[in-house]
């Protein structure tokens, strides 16, 4: 009775040794885990510093990295930062109390005028035959015109469209005889797709087919510009990208209900 006794403590002993032991692989596993996730956190790190030390100043992707979508957010970056990409990062923001200071002597952007030696082709936007006539009965006389030029490019020639819209007055009566019209005529300015802008539709859809279809950054744009004689920032170019995208956005929302509806 007593060796069958043993016996059974002896399983009783085991089963608890297994069970320990069972508990103690469960506690090892959990710990190889988590130090393999730490390693793998330190091995990114590592590559990263490695990166910023060792790795190129500028944007040159390998056909890897143009898969990467980091190259579509060169637009975003670009307009929240007025530094080059090659150069330092800029400071931090300032206190409240040299917030006054910097808004005096900042400067303001000033637009420079397009290069004269570009060949300029005039677009003569006039006012009908009929509204030439003053309703006092005298024709109206040529006064001078109102112009304005934007940028336009046509591969690979670049050029400036001049818009004319001459202005027309009544020397005879100088307006007085016609209370329900203004003294001095002009026609109304075209329609553009950036109000004011200084880049035509035309080179607007150069720059985003360069960069979004042929993965051409903004900062070769800039260099291409530059050998034909025009200087682009690429600050510029962001900030025409970001209006162009929200003026077709209601072009892309009917795209997306056509979508859906299917």
């Amino acid at each position: 009775m007593s060796s069958a006794l043993s016996v059974s403590e002896q399983r009783d002993a085991l089963r608890v040794e297994n069970r320990r032991l069972i508990l103690e692989k469960d506690e090892l596993t959990a710990k190889n885990g988590e130090l393999n996730k730490k390693l793998d956190l330190y091995e990114e790190q590592l590559a990263w510093f490695k990166n910023k030390l060792y790795g190129r100043g500028t944007e040159q992707l390998t056909a890897a990295e143009r898969l990467q979508i980091r190259l579509f957010d060169e637009i975003e970056h670009a307009a929240d930062s007025d530094a080059p990409e090659d150069q330092a990062p800029a400071e931090p923001p300032p206190d409240e109390a040299t917030v006054e200071v910097l808004e005096r002597t900042r400067r303001r952007p000033r637009r420079r005028p397009l290069p004269q030696a570009l060949p300029r082709v005039d677009r003569v936007i006039d006012l009908p035959e009929q509204d030439k006539q003053c309703e006092c009965g005298h024709p109206l006389v040529r006064i001078g015109e109102d112009t304005s030029e934007r940028l336009d490019v046509i591969p690979p020639q670049v050029q400036v469209i001049r818009t004319v819209r001459p202005r027309y007055a009544c020397h005879h009566c100088e307006g007085s005889g016609d209370e329900g019209h203004p003294a001095v005529r002009v026609a109304p300015p075209p329609a553009a797709l950036i109000p004011k802008g200084l880049a035509s539709e035309g080179l607007l859809a150069f720059i985003a087919t360069a960069k979004f279809c042929d993965a051409l950054p903004l900062y070769r744009q800039e260099r291409q510009f530059a050998r034909l004689g025009v200087e682009l920032s690429r600050r510029t170019m962001s900030d025409w990208m970001i209006a162009a995208a929200g003026a077709c956005r209601p072009l892309m929302e009917a795209l997306l209900d056509r979508l859906r509806s299917g």
